[in-house]
């Protein structure tokens, strides 16, 4: 995804976020991802019964994240992912012919993610396959997706980070207060969804305190 050797700040859109919301607070993130310091990437998710009102955001969000040098994902639909020319898309299925299939249709040069849970043989699976990287989580409870922390995510990522040459991605209740802890493990990417937009000051203020608590 990036070759900077920082932490990137991996953003994902609330389930049930108002596009106006998301658009204001990706326009001021991207004006002020130069000072950040750290790789950027943003990933549209809607919740399950939302999937359908995803192409007007991508459409809309897209040029304001291209413009900023922001890679965008978009979760789960490769097919609106490349009729947009997203950056690459996120699977929440390690299944190789998921995978596969994606490679397939949205071809060499795009960004492949997949979630992998707590599940080191589920990531390896996935690079084998071809992921550009891999996600372990939740690694703390997470109030976005009201689930109790994965008891093998922290060591995934921890022997991970140590083996593998894929990047990683810690996702789950990552906030100000657990950020270099979690990037202690090795992650590559922490992934960030209330920590940002229900900060009292806004998104880039949200994304800006997590930059600051992060080495270098």
């Amino acid at each position: 995804m990036n070759d900077n050797p920082k932490t990137g700040l991996y953003v994902i859109s609330p389930p049930t976020a108002d596009l106006e919301l998301l658009d204001l607070g990706l326009r001021d993130i991207a004006a002020l991802s130069s000072n950040f310091g750290h790789p950027l990437c943003f990933q549209l998710w809607l919740a399950e019964e939302r999937q359908g009102d995803m192409r007007p955001y991508a459409e809309r969000l897209l040029p304001i994240a291209r413009a900023a040098d922001i890679a965008f994902l978009i979760n789960g639909d490769v097919e609106l992912a490349a009729s947009v020319d997203a950056d690459g898309v996120h699977l929440n299925t390690p299944e190789p012919d998921a995978i596969s299939s994606a490679r397939e249709t949205l071809g060499n040069d795009a960004i492949v993610g997949v979630s992998c849970g707590g599940s080191r043989h589920a990531g390896m699976v996935a690079a084998e396959t071809g992921a550009d990287y891999v996600s372990f989580g939740p690694v703390y409870r997470t109030e976005t997706k009201q689930r109790d922390a994965d008891p093998m995510a922290s060591e995934a990522i921890e022997w991970w980070a140590a083996v593998m040459e894929v990047p990683c991605v810690a996702v789950g209740g990552i906030s100000v207060d657990t950020a270099r802890d979690v990037e202690a493990l090795g992650a590559d990417f922490l992934a960030l969804v209330s920590s940002v937009w229900d900060h009292p000051n806004g998104a880039s203020e949200g994304l800006s305190s997590i930059a600051k608590v992060l080495k270098g």
